[in-house]
């Protein structure tokens, strides 16, 4: 009879920390500290966020989206440079790992350049073979100036006419809006059939204080 062989062949089978594409989000924003700029930090559900990372709107967002995650959660934080190329950085990310889904956590305030952003993201099916989506942060309602009826307004032009389906606008009317809507399309308890509300996953957790406007009027289930 013959012996037995065993043979073990070493394969990548992308079972490291990053195991898929899905669920897991680049967050890119201005950086809070010199020290942490045009770097790729690797978080997840344990990552002490408030340690890792300097104090800033990004890290902000990065909280709220842990939070609203729960387990297995995991992501990757790129802060800019003053004056980096949003653009450029994402392609230095993708060299490294892969996202489902960009969160640009800098205010867009015209439709030139969340049209831009849609654009660069649907270039990446051609030149990565990836489906990528994006969160883009719009901005919130300003107190000072604004009635709700007056915001709404200016919500609805700055997006009137784009076909950007790639791209979802996201208003910062409590500060973090955008990252705690990428938090919730990342829990793992619920599936891709879900509605992108996330209803299954309970109460919105960390979202930011309530915005009113200059009526001192706070917002309302129908705004």
């Amino acid at each position: 009879m013959a012996l037995g062989k065993v043979q073990v062949n070493n394969l990548n089978l992308g079972q490291g920390d990053i195991a898929a594409i899905e669920r897991h989000f680049l967050f890119i924003g201005r950086a809070g500290a010199v020290g942490e700029e045009s770097q790729l930090f690797s978080v997840n559900a344990q990552t002490d966020l408030e340690d890792a990372l300097a104090d800033s709107n990004l890290r902000d967002q990065v909280i709220a989206a842990q939070l609203n995650a729960g387990q297995n959660w995991t992501a990757a934080v790129y802060p800019l440079a003053d004056g980096e190329d949003v653009f450029e950085a994402i392609d230095r990310a993708n060299e490294v790992q892969s996202f489902e889904s960009v969160v640009f956590c800098d205010v867009s305030t015209t439709a030139a350049s969340i049209t831009t952003k849609h654009d660069y993201l649907f270039s990446l099916q051609a030149s990565h073979g990836r489906f990528v989506s994006g969160l883009v942060a719009v901005p919130g309602i300003d107190a000072a100036t604004q009635t709700w009826s007056g915001y709404e307004a200016a919500q609805v032009a700055l997006v009137a006419g784009l076909a950007n389906h790639l791209i979802i606008p996201v208003p910062q009317l409590h500060g973090n809006n955008v990252g705690v809507l990428a938090g919730r399309l990342c829990s793992y308890s619920v599936s891709i059939a879900d509605s992108p509300m996330r209803v299954a996953t309970g109460a919105v957790m960390g979202l930011g204080a309530v915005p009113v406007d200059s009526a001192d009027s706070p917002l309302s289930l129908a705004t």
